[in-house]
């Protein structure tokens, strides 16, 4: 019996790659379009209201309007003031999605982690155990090997005494 380390070494292989994509998955979650700023498409850490209800980053809107721009970059509509309302719900949601994440990656990421571990370890054993049965085959091929040449000696020497004549 010959083991399949090579087969065993793909199936290992497959087994890591399919974790490590888990994990790439895991750390890159889907974040909410509410989220993103709709000038920049970076996520808002300071989200602030427009006099026409709609919601950017601090720093994208500021920078439209020091551009000369006083018009809704979503709805190109005059804005009739150029105040900006901090958006305290909107910002707590966003910082508190991204904490869940950090921690729901945390614990995949562990997860993984210990699958990865416990399929070298797995790998380790089984080919231990090959090594063992390989070893277990060549002893018992020379143990076959020298009874059949203690049989064949025996055989010879048999031949070679006299017949008993009883």
């Amino acid at each position: 019996m010959r083991c399949a380390t090579q087969t065993l070494t793909s199936v290992f292989e497959e087994a890591v790659m399919a974790l490590q994509a888990e994990r790439q998955a895991s750390e890159t979650a889907r974040v909410p379009t509410s989220f993103r700023c709709p000038i920049s498409y970076d996520i808002m850490k300071d989200p602030v209201e427009t006099h026409d209800g709609q919601v950017y980053e601090r720093a994208a809107i500021v920078s439209w309007f020091q551009r000369g721009q006083f018009t809704s970059p979503l709805t190109g509509q005059r804005l009739m003031s150029l105040d900006l309302r901090p958006v305290a719900p909107l910002r707590r949601a966003i910082e508190e999605f991204f904490t869940s994440q950090e921690d729901a990656v945390a614990g995949r990421r562990a997860l993984v982690d210990k699958a990865e571990a416990a399929l070298r370890e797995a790998e380790a054993l089984v080919l231990r155990e090959c090594s063992r049965a390989e070893a277990a085959e060549q002893a018992t091929r020379e143990a076959q090997e020298v009874a059949a040449s203690l049989q064949a000696s025996l055989q010879e020497e048999l031949q070679r005494q006299p017949a008993d004549d009883g």
